[in-house]
C-alpha cells in the first residue's frame, strides 16, 4: 500500500505535509484544504487548483486561476501526478511536490534441492566419478561394444572424425537412422550424419559405466546439454549415474540462461540509466544556457528602463518595458530553482545589493532582481546615517532600542506581522515615544491625531497644550498596538510588506491609484512594478530604502563603527 502526501517546498508553510486521501484542495480562501495567505497568497487564486484521485491515478486540475498552475515551470490545466514533480500555484508562487511513504511486507526464500522428484533422482549422494588416472582398470577389461572407439585421456568431441572400424559415414547407417555397432538405439548425434557422432557419445557412455571417464570430460558433458540427454537416452549408464548426469547439466544449462537474463537485464537497465543520465545532462545544461540568456535580457530591459523618457509615448513604452522584466524576472528564478547553488550566476556587482536581496526574501519576494538604482539609494542613506555628522540619528535609535524592541516585536508577533517592521518604527521615532514631527504627528508610531483615533488611541483635541500623558500616542503600549493594527491592514490589503511600508508613509490611497494605473495589477502587485515605473512621490520612493538600509546598519552595528 502506498499513501501519498503533498509537501510544501517554499514559503512560510516549508516543510508542511498534508495527507492525499481522496482529494485536496489549493487556494487563498479559508475553506481550502491548504490555505496560502500572507506573502505566500499573492499569486494564488481563491479557489486556486484541485488533487483529485480517479482510480490509482492523482490528478493535478487548475480551476481557471489567475496565474495559473505549473508543473517543472510548464503551465497545465490538468495533469497525472507522478512523485517529486514541482507543483507552483503561479510561476513564481508557492511550490509543493508529491512524495509516496510505502510499507511492504519482508520477502522470504526458500531453498530447494536440486534434484527433481518427479525423474526419481535418488537423495543419496552421487558417487564420484574417478578420473583417467585414479583407479583406472586395464584396458583389457574395458569392455567397449563393437564398431565404437576407444580413447586415453580426453576423448574428442562430436563431429570430429575418429580411427576406428565403425567410422563408417552415412552410408552405414541402418534403418531409422540406428547405428550398426548398436542396432538397439538410435542416432544420438542432434541430426548430424556423422556416425562418429553416435559413436563417440555411446563411447562416452561406456567409460562412464566402467569408471573410465575423466575429470575434464565430465566438465565438458554437463556443458553439453543435448550430449548428456543423448547419453542419457542411450540405456548404457545405471539409473543413478543417468538422473546425475541429467541434474547436473540441467542445472548448468538453467545457470546459464539466468545468467544471460541477468546480464541482459543489468545492461538493459545500465543503457537505461546513461540515457537518463545523458538526458538529464543536456536538460540541464539547457537550463544553464537559459539562465544566461534571461539574465542578459534583464539586464537590458533594466538599463532602458532607467533611461530618461521624455514624452507620454515614452511612459508607455516603459510600462511596457517594466511588465517584460517582470516577466522575465520571474522566469529566470523559476530556472534558477532547478539549479544547483554553485551554478547560479552573481547577480549582482555590488555586494550590497546580494545583502539587500537576501533582506527582501524574508519579505516572501523571491522571483526579482533588485534594482540598480534600488541599491544605490540604499548605500546613499547607509552613508548618510553613518557619517560623522548626521550617525547621531542612528545613535538615539540604538539608545532607545533597549526600551521599546521587545515590546514592538512582541506586538507583531502576536498579530501574526514579519518582524521587519521593528524597523518602520526606528525610521520613523528613532524609538523616542514622545517625540513630535513639524506636522504634528506623535509617539513611536508617529501617529497623526485623526489617524491614531481611528485605532483607537485617545488624543484630546487640545493635545498641543496638555502634558503627553493625557495622549495615548505617547503611550508606547498602546501606541504599539494601534501601530501594529494599521499595519496589519495595509499589509492585509495590499499583500506585499514593502508595499505596505511605502502605504504607510503615503496613504493607503496614493498606493490604490498606483496600482490602478498599471495593466495587470494581479500578476504585477509589488512595490517593484510600481517603484520602476515611477509613479510614486519622491519621498515615498526613498521611504523604503531609508528603512532597508536602517536594517543593515543595526544588524552591522560593529562594520559601521557603532557599540553593540
Amino acid at each position: 500500500m502506498a499513501d501519498y502526501f503533498l509537501q510544501i517546498i517554499s514559503g512560510v508553510q516549508v516543510g508542511r505535509k498534508i495527507r492525499i486521501a481522496n482529494g485536496i484542495t489549493l487556494g487563498r480562501n479559508p475553506e481550502n484544504t491548504v490555505c496560502f495567505s500572507g506573502p505566500d497568497g499573492t499569486l494564488v487564486s481563491g479557489k486556486h487548483a484541485v488533487i483529485e484521485k480517479r482510480g490509482e491515478i492523482l490528478m493535478l486540475r487548475d480551476l481557471g486561476s489567475t496565474n495559473g498552475t505549473f508543473i517543472n515551470g510548464t503551465q497545465i490545466a490538468e495533469h497525472a501526478l507522478n512523485t517529486d514533480e514541482v507543483i507552483s500555484l503561479g510561476v513564481s508562487g508557492p511550490k509543493m511536490r508529491l512524495v509516496e511513504k510505502t510499507s511492504s511486507a519482508t520477502d522470504s526464500t526458500t531453498m530447494r534441492p536440486v534434484g527433481n522428484p518427479a525423474l526419481g533422482v535418488s537423495n543419496q549422494e552421487p558417487r564420484q566419478v574417478r578420473t583417467e588416472f585414479e583407479g583406472k582398470r586395464p584396458a583389457a577389461k574395458a569392455a567397449t561394444p563393437p564398431g565404437f572407439f576407444k580413447s586415453k585421456g580426453k576423448v574428442p568431441r562430436d563431429g570430429v572424425p575418429a580411427a576406428g572400424p565403425g567410422a563408417k559415414g552415412a552410408a552405414g547407417r541402418g534403418p531409422a537412422g540406428q547405428s550398426p555397432g548398436n542396432p538397439d538405439h538410435g542416432d544420438f548425434g542432434g541430426g548430424m550424419d556423422d556416425e562418429n557422432a553416435g559413436n563417440y557419445t555411446m563411447g562416452l557412455a561406456q567409460r562412464f559405466k566402467d569408471d573410465e571417464a575423466g575429470h575434464d570430460e565430465l566438465q565438458d558433458l554437463i556443458k553439453d546439454k543435448g550430449r548428456a540427454e543423448r547419453m542419457v537416452k542411450s540405456g548404457v549408464l545405471s539409473k543413478r549415474d543417468a538422473m546425475m548426469i541429467h541434474s547436473a547439466a540441467s542445472m548448468h544449462s538453467h545457470q546459464k540462461k539466468r545468467a544471460l537474463i541477468i546480464l541482459g537485464s543489468v545492461s538493459v537497465v545500465a543503457f537505461t540509466i546513461v540515457s537518463v543520465l545523458l538526458y538529464q545532462n543536456m536538460g540541464y545544461r539547457g537550463k544553464l544556457k537559459q539562465q544566461e540568456s534571461l539574465l542578459s535580457n534583464v539586464r537590458t530591459l533594466e538599463s532602458q528602463i532607467t533611461a530618461p523618457a521624455s514624452t507620454s509615448q515614452d511612459e508607455h513604452e516603459k510600462a511596457e518595458l517594466v511588465a517584460k522584466l517582470r516577466a522575465a524576472e520571474r522566469q529566470l528564478m523559476s530556472v534558477r530553482s532547478n539549479l544547483k547553488s554553485s551554478d547560479i550566476i552573481n547577480t549582482y556587482k555590488n555586494p550590497l545589493g546580494r545583502e539587500i536581496h537576501t533582506i527582501l526574501e524574508g519579505f516572501g519576494k523571491r522571483d526579482y532582481i533588485v534594482p540598480e538604482i534600488f541599491i544605490k539609494q540604499v548605500e546613499k542613506h547607509i552613508y548618510t546615517f553613518t557619517k560623522t555628522s548626521t550617525r547621531n540619528i542612528m545613535e538615539r535609535s540604538f539608545a532607545n532600542s533597549h526600551l521599546h524592541k521587545r515590546t514592538i516585536e512582541d506586538e507583531l508577533s502576536r498579530q501574526g506581522m514579519p518582524l521587519a517592521f521593528y524597523y518602520l518604527a526606528m525610521h520613523e521615532s528613532l524609538l523616542d515615544s514622545t517625540i513630535v514631527s513639524k506636522a504634528g504627528a506623535r509617539g513611536l508610531w508617529q501617529f497623526m491625531p485623526q489617524t491614531a483615533r481611528d485605532y483607537g488611541l485617545k488624543v484630546p483635541e487640545n493635545w498641543e497644550s496638555l502634558s503627553p500623558e493625557y495622549d495615548q500616542r505617547t503611550n508606547p503600549q498602546m501606541a504599539t498596538q494601534a501601530g501594529v493594527k494599521y499595519v496589519k491592514t495595509l499589509y492585509a490589503e495590499f499583500g506585499d510588506v514593502a508595499l505596505a511600508m511605502a502605504a504607510y508613509n503615503a496613504g493607503e490611497g496614493r498606493i490604490r491609484k498606483a496600482l490602478r494605473s498599471i495593466d495587470d495589477p494581479i500578476n504585477n502587485r509589488d512595490f517593484w512594478y510600481i517603484y520602476r515605473l515611477g509613479t510614486l512621490a519622491e519621498e515615498t520612493n526613498e521611504y523604503v530604502p531609508k528603512i532597508i538600509a536602517t536594517m543593515i546598519v543595526d544588524k552591522n552595528r560593529a562594520r559601521y563603527g557603532f557599540s553593540e
